[in-house]
């Protein structure tokens, strides 16, 4: 008898809860709930892939953003598209190839594609870079605050076509570094990690609890733009 009363009470309770029940299990979280590549790179990019970043000299800053950067990205395309690690030209290659032309920096992105055999360029372009020491009750402790600022465009270095994003504006990413331990490497690495997960996550499907990362300006919406 209590078990046929445990059974019908079981029975009403599902009956009452069951639509609450399956809305709750059906549900996709967070993680499960993608945002879509504006350009899945790893389908519609053909043949290899390289790396420009370009720094200018204007910038006057002491640290070299381009390897950090440039390692950073391809680590990334790696990981998170379908690219595979033999089709994206590495920044060592990129600097062999430096060292072996010396009119390099006055040769356009697509002339520096077509010689390396690749068909698409993933430029970006530095629009400002500071990194600040930060003194602490008068003595220096090690901590920096900062900002990045990149610009970033594929392309089809054939063409010259804007491949991505659709305005040919370039596609902006803004992160700040409010107080951070460590020497300027350490500090400019962080910050080009964080620029890269910006720039290559409009290329796959990206989670949407992943999408945002650590640093992105409060005052700048870059997932808008």
């Amino acid at each position: 008898m209590k078990q046929t009363t445990a059974l019908l009470i079981l029975t009403v309770f599902l009956l009452c809860c069951g639509c609450k029940l399956v809305g709750i299990m059906g549900t996709p979280t967070a993680s499960e709930t993608k945002i879509p590549a504006e350009f899945e790179i790893g389908q519609r990019a053909k043949g290899k892939l390289v790396v420009l970043v370009q720094q200018p000299s204007w910038l006057n800053v002491q640290t070299d953003l381009r390897p950090v950067l440039s390692e950073a990205v391809n680590i990334m395309l790696c990981e998170k598209t379908k690219f595979k690690k033999q089709a994206v030209i590495s920044y060592e290659q990129l600097v062999e190839f430096r060292r072996a032309h010396s009119d390099f920096f006055s040769m356009r992105p697509d002339q520096i594609a077509m010689s390396l055999g690749v068909k698409t360029i993933l430029l970006i372009v530095i629009d400002d870079y500071k990194l600040y020491g930060m003194p602490l009750d008068g003595y220096y402790k090690g901590l920096h605050k900062g900002l990045l600022d990149v610009r970033s465009y594929l392309l089809d270095a054939q063409s010259g076509e804007v491949l991505w994003p659709r305005s040919g504006e370039g596609k902006l990413a803004r992160l700040a570094l409010e107080a951070e331990r460590g020497g300027k490497e350490f500090c400019a690495a962080r910050l080009a990690r964080a620029a890269a997960h910006c720039i290559v996550r409009y290329f796959y499907d990206c989670p949407s609890d992943k999408f945002r990362t650590w640093g992105e300006r409060p005052d700048f919406d870059s997932v808008k733009r």
